[in-house]
């Protein structure tokens, strides 16, 4: 299932590309690839002046260009439409194996933004389906990636067409869809460049902002010899071994004493028959 998440990202963010090149051509960009050979300066031309052969190849070379981007853009098409129905068929069995329809994939029943702090998997609804929340966190992680979003900005910092960009492409999916107002999309994004972040800053890759200077002065301060749980914590533990130990000495002291019982008990039971013994014979 989450193979099939990321390649359905795969293709359907590159058919996205092809399809807005070749419906949406700017002056300041050049094809890329195998097609930018050809396509110069001079390939549009006043209708006033006279067209050369050169001209001519230009335009030959642009038609061909624009027939394998339509066939790219096709051939995209039908392997999305594809990875949808392969998609909608692996969420009808998991349906069937859980002994019934999903409820928390209805459409009509939209999720409102919880009051935080919350936790995005409970909020969801997904909580029963650890995978399918993975695999939902995954497409969201590769979106990003592939619109070349920059994973350790802070959430601010990021244009909003790039916000608006991803929120777009992860609403095919119908448990990020009937999120209001992308919320669940926004969550996992600022959780995955949060923690992109602390390992940058873990790895000395990046320089942490200033209002988290007083972090690295208290890891400076900090004796490297001694815990770093919290003397509570500590206390807490310390009583918890104090009681542990107390009720082994107490089952120690009981099955000695119980031991002894025994014992004596036997003893005096043997000397009890004895006596009776002898009063028998008399």
């Amino acid at each position: 299932m989450l193979y099939l998440v990321r390649e359905f990202n795969k293709i359907f963010v590159d058919g996205l590309w092809l399809a807005s090149l070749n419906s949406e051509p700017r002056e300041d960009e050049s094809l890329n690839g195998d097609f930018q050979e050809g396509a110069d300066d001079d390939m549009y031309v006043d209708s006033d002046n006279e067209r050369d052969g050169s001209d001519l190849d230009n335009d030959h070379d642009l038609y061909y260009v624009n027939k394998k981007l339509e066939t790219q853009i096709a051939k995209s098409s039908e392997e999305i439409e594809h990875l949808k129905q392969v998609v909608t068929q692996l969420q009808a069995s998991n349906a069937n194996r859980s002994g019934g329809p999903d409820n928390n994939l209805n459409d009509d029943e939209m999720i409102p933004r919880p009051k935080t702090p919350f936790n995005i998997e409970l909020e969801m609804g997904l909580v029963d389906d650890h995978a399918r929340y993975l695999s939902v966190a995954a497409f969201v992680k590769e979106t990003c990636i592939k619109r070349s979003v920059d994973r350790t900005a802070h959430w601010k910092n990021i244009p909003a067409m790039k916000k608006s960009e991803v929120f777009q492409i992860c609403r095919v999916l119908p448990e990020l869809r009937r999120c209001e107002n992308d919320w669940a999309t926004e969550a996992i994004m600022k959780q995955y460049f949060g923690n992109r972040r602390k390992g940058k800053y873990g790895k000395k890759e990046a320089v942490p902002p200033p209002e988290l200077a007083y972090l690295a002065k208290n890891s400076q301060n900090r004796d490297p010899n001694g815990s770093r749980q919290s003397k509570a914590s500590l206390a807490r533990e310390e009583k918890e071994r104090a009681a542990r130990q107390a009720a082994k000495r107490n089952a120690k002291e009981k099955a000695v004493a119980e031991r002894a019982k025994a014992k004596t008990g036997g003893k005096e039971k043997g000397k009890e028959s004895a006596r009776d013994k002898n009063e028998r014979r008399k």
